[in-house]
């Protein structure tokens, strides 16, 4: 019980805590020198530690571990705030990515921290539906893909030959009567062993638009990574400018973070500063989760804050995200089975 008032006092305040402050605070009257002899048993087991500059105890590292797996409980939002998610992602998408990428900036809103979704990994079982190669200006072209799901990928590319529409549309007619309708996996595993004979005499160049496809095709297994509220992370808890600039960094590369939320395996989760593969953000945490659209796959959602956040709140928060998601990302997918 001190521990836990220890861990959610100094996130609400910031300060370090003293026992006079726990007094107050314990919802069971409790004396200073009882307090003081459960914190100096903390403190010699490394929960809790003394900063320099106060009288104060502060969790520590093995302190907000404890804390984390045996005290810390979720704290659903309230109607008010279910409500509102509710009402912000109850609206029409057109895609996806829109879904997933709403769910990160309503998310970073609530909280005032950045927030980071990853889309459901694509699965092989999927059908493509349309594919077409089209003129942007002069040698600019287009690869598009569209599958059943209605979700779309494209790329532009660049051609030293004049390709003319004629051609283009020869070619975009022998790809949907090779393709169309066909499964995903089935078509990525055709474009790679296929030399498409039947497309040598149209196009001038086969192997370049052979190539762009299996491109587009690919991205359709790459996780979709959003970030929102990335200058938010740094208001609260920044030690010094070194912090700063570490951190501002580290949320410029991408692959960084993807890599470190895209390795969750629990549905809900907290990884503190010193548990993760960069020292960058040794001074933060970052709480996850995981949505299951079944077939389509899994997502993931996550917060990053200061070490001292409010978790109860911000795992309530990205638990009742990534359940809303889940129901979400189901509806969009049933509307096109």
């Amino acid at each position: 019980m001190i521990l836990k008032q220890i861990v959610d006092t100094y996130s609400a305040t910031g300060e370090p805590v003293g026992s006079k402050s726990l007094a107050q605070r314990l919802p069971i009257r409790v004396s200073s020198a009882t307090i003081r002899n459960d914190m100096s048993i903390l403190s010699a087991n490394d929960y809790i530690e003394k900063l320099h500059t106060s009288s104060g105890r502060v969790p520590s590292e093995r302190g907000y571990r404890y804390y984390l797996d045996h005290l810390a409980e979720p704290a659903p939002p309230d109607a008010q705030y279910q409500q509102y998610i509710q009402e912000l992602l109850g609206g029409s998408f057109q895609q996806l990515d829109d879904i997933v990428r709403q769910s990160a900036e309503v998310l970073s809103e609530l909280t005032e921290y950045p927030a980071i979704t990853i889309s459901p990994e694509s699965q092989t079982g999927e059908i493509v539906q349309h594919l077409q190669v089209l003129k942007l200006n002069g040698h600019h072209l287009m690869a598009v893909v569209i599958m059943n799901t209605g979700q779309v990928e494209n790329q532009a590319f660049v051609v030293h030959e004049d390709w003319s529409t004629a051609q283009l549309e020869k070619a975009t007619n022998i790809l949907n009567e090779t393709y169309a309708e066909q499964p995903f996996s089935l078509v990525v595993k055709d474009l790679a062993t296929n030399r498409l004979q039947s497309l040598a005499a149209v196009v001038p160049n086969l192997a370049v638009l052979r190539h762009v496809f299996q491109y587009v095709l690919q991205k359709f297994t790459r996780d979709q990574f959003f970030l929102s509220g990335r200058t938010k992370l740094f208001p609260v808890g920044v030690a010094n400018a070194d912090d700063y600039g570490q951190s501002n960094s580290l949320v410029d590369i991408n692959d960084d973070l993807l890599s470190i939320v895209d390795g969750v395996i629990s549905p809900l989760s907290v990884q503190l500063g010193f548990e993760l593969p960069n020292n960058s953000l040794r001074s933060y945490s970052i709480v996850s989760g995981l949505y299951d659209v079944g077939v389509h796959g899994i997502g993931r959602i996550a917060i990053i804050g200061p070490t001292r956040m409010e978790y109860p709140k911000v795992m309530g928060l990205v638990d009742a995200f990534r359940t809303e998601l889940q129901n979400r990302i189901s509806g969009y997918y049933h509307g096109y089975e």
